[in-house]
Order: C-alpha cells, then sequence, then structure tokens
C-alpha cells in the first residue's frame, strides 16, 4: 500500500463522509500524476493530493452511486454523472470546480419521463472528448437505458444511440482511436459492444 487518503485540510474539505463509488487518476498535466478524484453518496466530488495524503478541494453536488466520473484527456473537463432525477449528467471545469453545463438526457421538445437515475459516464479517448457515454435505471418501474451522446463546439450536444430495457452499471470506450468501440454493461448479465462508425453512426456487435 503507496498511500492511505483519508480527510481534508481542514480549511476547504474533510474528505468523504460516506461511501466513495467512483475514484479516477487525473492526467499528468494535471499535477504529475499525483492527484485522484472520487465521488460518491455524500454529493461531493474529492480532489486528493497524492503528496499531502489528504484531499485538498471539492465540488458540491453530484450524488455518484456507480462508475459515473470521469476526465477527459487534456484535464480540463469533469464529467459527472448522478443518480437522481433533476440534471444527473454534469460538466465541470477541472482547474476552478465550477460547473460548466448540465447536458439533457432527453431531446428538446420530447417527453421528460421517465427520469433516468445515472450509475455510469464516460468520456470517449479522443483528445477531443468528443462522445460521452452514460447510462443506469429509471426512477419507476422498466429497468434502464443508456445513451451515446456526441460532443460539438459551442457546447451542442446530441444524442447518437440510446440502448433501452436494460440498467447500464458502467461503460467504457476502447483506447482504439482509428476504430473505436464502446461497450455497456448491465444487470442482465450481458455486454453490449457497439463500434463507432462516420458521423457518430452506431451499430451493434
Amino acid at each position: 500500500l503507496a498511500v492511505k487518503l483519508k480527510g481534508g485540510d481542514s480549511l476547504t474539505t474533510a474528505g468523504h463522509s460516506s461511501r466513495v463509488l467512483a475514484a479516477r487518476f487525473a492526467p499528468a498535466s494535471c499535477g504529475d500524476g499525483n492527484l485522484v478524484v472520487s465521488g460518491g453518496w455524500d454529493n461531493t466530488v474529492q480532489f486528493w493530493d497524492l503528496r499531502a495524503g489528504h484531499a485538498v478541494r471539492l465540488i458540491y453536488g453530484p450524488h455518484i452511486c456507480g462508475d459515473a466520473l470521469d476526465m477527459e484527456q487534456q484535464g480540463k473537463l469533469l464529467l459527472t454523472g448522478s443518480w437522481r432525477e433533476d440534471e444527473p449528467l454534469e460538466l465541470w471545469d477541472f482547474g476552478t470546480g465550477k460547473r460548466l453545463e448540465a447536458l439533457p438526457w432527453r431531446s428538446p421538445g420530447s417527453s421528460a419521463e421517465p427520469s433516468c437515475l445515472l450509475y455510469s459516464a464516460r468520456f470517449s479517448r479522443d483528445s477531443a472528448a468528443s462522445m460521452i457515454a452514460a447510462g443506469g435505471s429509471f426512477a419507476g418501474p422498466g429497468q434502464g437505458e443508456a445513451k451515446l451522446i456526441e460532443r460539438h463546439a459551442a457546447s451542442r450536444c446530441r444524442c447518437v444511440g440510446t440502448l433501452v430495457r436494460f440498467t447500464c452499471l458502467s461503460v467504457d470506450f476502447s483506447p482504439q482511436l482509428d476504430t473505436p468501440m464502446v461497450a455497456f454493461s448491465g444487470s442482465d448479465g450481458r455486454i453490449r459492444a457497439m463500434r463507432l462508425e462516420a458521423e457518430a453512426q452506431v451499430s451493434a456487435t
């Protein structure tokens, strides 16, 4: 065991007060590999410094109940997926901790129901983090769903694919940028792998 992180700096954060469900190392550009971010049931995202041995700052708001915390490769954006009905998918400025955007889960003009409570969220591996995959469960009866969202300039996003009738618990993008894929896992014991094709069209495998 290299280091056990616990508590805070007594000034800006006291560390986590409940279960921690997700943890990610920040890119080397954000602290030379010494920063870890985490989220959980206490409605906070904590920023940990391995050299200090404790949390050094926090973001209050995200209610993370699964694999729903990620950073893009440049280390500028933080993605959170919350297990809640209102504004579950959010983008944050990594440096300042300021919320930049709440990404809409439903397309404009469509019904807001049923709400999807998120267990998972992930950026694609390309330098622009041009895609987001996320999913979870429904607030009422009916399992859940997962979505593939394409990010554009000027904070525009559009859904390019939806998987329905299963609770999505984890998601990840492949590291191969020339033939990218995304995989979704869920409560039914299956893995759903999708190939990302030109113009963000997807095909299941």
